[in-house]
């Protein structure tokens, strides 16, 4: 008797945990619908860069994050972002004990075209490769995040639109 008590206590329990987190997936959707609308830029600073990309130097001030198995600070991944067909290196270092990524720079031949830093900034490859989105948590105690779409035109990444708080 003790058995079928335990067993359907038990069973009550994960069926209320499933509809739990299936009301919270369901309110998540809806406010990200909500959060989520792109907001376009008015006026628009374009970033145009090329100086060459220094492995070893950290920003001014500043130093890598490394562990203590690793030889270099950076990480990387390649898409296209300037639309001629050839991808360029999204590279990503660390510079400070948490283990995210803080610094990001696009790297084509050995130049850097574009960099931007803050707390777990991410490039993400567009379909049709002209520009990128840059994500950014914008604050880590509500976990506020930015995704901001970049295009690439006259050799200059311009802003065009961004979202706050989507997943």
């Amino acid at each position: 008797m003790k058995k079928k008590i335990v067993i359907i206590t038990a069973t009550l329990a994960v069926a209320l945990l499933i509809v739990v987190v299936s009301q919270s997936k369901e309110k998540q959707t809806t406010q990200s619908v909500i959060e989520c609308q792109k907001v376009a830029i008015k006026e628009p600073t374009p970033i145009m860069m090329n100086q060459p990309f220094e492995q070893n130097k950290a920003p001014e001030g500043r130093e890598f994050y490394m562990l203590s198995n690793q030889s270099s600070p950076w990480s990387s991944e390649s898409f296209d972002v300037d639309g001629d067909g050839k991808p360029e290196d999204i590279m990503t270092a660390n510079l400070a004990m948490n283990h995210t990524p803080h610094l990001l720079k696009i790297v084509k031949e050995g130049q850097v075209i574009f960099e931007a830093e803050g707390a777990n900034i991410y490039a993400e490859a567009v379909e049709d490769g002209n520009g990128f989105v840059l994500g950014i948590t914008t604050d880590w105690n509500t976990n506020q995040t930015k995704r901001t779409r970049y295009e690439y035109k006259n050799g200059e990444f311009i802003p065009v639109w961004y979202q706050e708080n989507c997943r």
